[in-house]
């Protein structure tokens, strides 16, 4: 028997709830009330009470429905999640649940079933937030089936099943020494190097980097850089386009320190800033239109940076011919893992000084910060000799300009080019 009820807000009736099953199987689906009235509340009640407790409540398709096609048909076109993320939740799928569970019937799998399948992760090599992130996608979509009248339990949430308990994120293996960081920065082309630069003087992830505009980002007066946007690039269309940052903490504003600046500034003087046009995609995937933004780094022929055409004819040969190990633990996040240690090993690791070091990082808070540095750093000593004038302990600016309108950065530079010319 299924127990339903309304389930309030404030007193005014949000979702009607019902409850299946008990103990280990014990289910919860809250089903929203569309005009949130009392007289639609109840009539809901009843008739979800009536389908579910006759057996009633089943989509009509659910005895035929296999799990690969719930999971094409059903859970991609309801998610709203950027085209990388949507790319990557199919890779994960077809490369370890289709082969074993695909064909078979959404409704037949059991806890059982589930932990068959589980133990098949452990024989693929994958870390254990990896298999985490699978699981938890899987959790989801069974959730859904479940609302959807496709199952009657979700098997995922079941205590009989062993579940990944690993962390999504990776261990820092390495920090990087001054000398590597300077290496890389001077092994760049002239036009890249302020690349190295942002990672490891600002924290920026690569994407930050690829899509920070000169006028709206760039506060050389105020001594900050705003971060409020990316270039992100997906295997479906849109190739390349802007997007928030990776979370919403990412929205940050940073300190410049006077190294880090004078570069900057070096860097604008060589190689202009660029109006580069790319669609804007927010973390749904909904397509805003294109945007305009005048970026402080481009390539040679003014596109945005491919970020995975620089790590493989850019970073990668740099990296070898310094003899830095050629590994993925060492791409152009490990300039992040280099600026975040050395602001920690710098502070008196107060409350207040790891408060302001995950604000700068972009992170979710301080506790994370601890968690994903501070014992680790314990362990690997890092070097952090040398640099000490290019990326000292920044200190928060006080004073912040007015962003430079586009249309006026590009008649400054048209002018500049003609009183050149």
């Amino acid at each position: 028997m299924a127990s339903v009820s309304i389930e309030r807000v404030k007193g005014v009736p949000r979702y009607v709830r019902v409850q299946t099953g008990s103990g280990d199987t014990r289910q919860t689906v809250r089903h929203p009330v569309p005009s949130r009235g009392e007289r639609e509340a109840k009539r809901m009640l009843l008739d979800l009470e009536a389908r579910y407790n006759s057996g009633t409540f089943r989509a009509a398709d659910a005895d035929s429905m296999t799990v690969e096609r719930y999971f094409e048909d059903h859970y991609i076109p309801s998610r709203r999640n950027a085209p990388k993320t949507i790319a990557r939740k199919k890779s994960d799928f077809k490369k370890h649940v289709q082969d074993d569970l695909g064909a078979e019937l959404i409704a037949a799998i059991l806890p059982t079933r589930v932990q068959k399948w589980r133990n098949t992760l452990d024989g693929h090599g994958l870390m254990e937030g990896t298999q985490r992130l699978i699981y938890q996608m899987l959790q989801g979509m069974w959730a859904i089936a479940l609302e959807d009248g496709y199952v009657t339990t979700n098997p995922f949430k079941s205590s009989k099943v062993d579940k990944p308990k690993g962390q999504t994120t990776s261990k820092i293996k390495s920090i990087w020494s001054a000398e590597w960081v300077e290496g890389m920065r001077l092994a760049m082309d002239d036009r890249y190097r302020v690349i190295v630069t942002l990672g490891s003087g600002m924290g920026l992830r690569a994407g930050e980097i690829d899509g920070l505009c000169v006028c709206c980002d760039v506060d050389l007066p105020g001594g900050v850089i705003h971060v409020n946007r990316k270039v992100g690039l997906a295997d479906l269309a849109p190739k390349a386009f802007y997007g928030p940052p990776k979370t919403k903490h990412g929205t940050r504003t940073i300190p410049l320190p006077p190294g880090v600046r004078a570069q900057l500034e070096a860097h604008l003087d060589a190689f202009p800033a660029v109006p580069v046009t790319l669609p804007y995609v927010d973390h749904t995937g909904r397509n805003h239109g294109p945007q305009t933004h005048a970026l402080v780094v481009t390539t040679p022929q003014d596109h945005h940076v491919n970020h995975n055409v620089f790590l493989s004819r850019k970073w990668r040969p740099a990296r070898r011919a310094l003899g830095i190990p050629d590994i993925p633990e060492n791409g152009c996040h490990a300039l992040r893992h280099f600026y975040a240690s050395r602001l920690i090993n710098n502070s008196k690791k107060t409350e207040t000084d790891f408060a302001r070091i995950a604000r700068w990082l972009g992170h979710s808070s301080a506790d994370f910060t601890i968690k994903r540095y501070l014992h680790e750093l314990a362990e690997l000593a890092p070097d952090f000799s040398g640099l000490e004038d290019l990326f000292p302990t920044p200190e928060v600016g006080t004073v912040l300009s007015e962003p430079i309108q586009l249309s006026d950065y590009v008649s400054q530079k048209r002018a500049k080019v003609v009183d050149l010319g």
